[in-house]
């Protein structure tokens, strides 16, 4: 029976070391809110092609149709110079949303109404003719790339700057 005891003492001395443990952050927790989110009324069903969620928590839907905001409560449709489909979406570290879709490809630095990007096709000497659609974006500590079915395009970004697009033949 004494054997039983120390067996339920050490058991239970565990336990409070594993939770206070816990409690003080020694252990990695994490806690995960995972909602649902539906597209309303007022916007089409997915397929998305793209999603990103910018430093200030927005998160952006890429569609058929162009480009979608979810604030958190509701979604909005934001109106595009490039009709038609987005299928790129990043979200660069230093800020703003780059945004592809069929030989297009912008930068806005600020989502803010009237939206006003950065055309990187007209930064390039033969322009974005022939690219194919904008799919993939990734970055690193010193440019991001977006790439397309025939093209790769690389800019550097500093906060605050405007980005210097440059091809990057694949």
């Amino acid at each position: 029976m004494t054997m039983f005891r120390v067996f339920f003492a050490i058991s239970g001395l565990w336990l409070c070391a594993l939770a206070g443990a816990a409690e003080v952050g020694v252990l990695p927790t994490k806690t995960w809110d995972v909602r649902q989110l539906q597209a309303d009324q007022a916007h089409p069903d997915p397929p998305f092609y793209s999603l990103a969620q910018t430093k200030e928590g927005l998160i952006y839907a890429g569609d058929r149709y162009g480009l979608l905001e979810f604030d958190g409560r509701q979604w909005r449709r934001l109106p595009l110079d490039s009709p038609g489909a987005v299928t790129l979406l990043g979200a660069p570290r230093s800020g703003g949303l780059v945004v592809g879709g069929p030989e297009f490809l912008m930068f806005f630095a600020q989502m803010t109404m009237p939206l006003q990007g950065q055309d990187l096709g007209r930064e390039l000497a033969d322009g974005l003719h022939g690219s194919g659609e904008f799919w993939e974006f990734a970055e690193d500590h010193e440019q991001w790339c977006a790439r397309s079915n025939f093209l790769l395009v690389c800019a550097a970004v500093h906060q605050g700057d405007a980005c210097r697009a440059q091809p990057r033949h694949r």
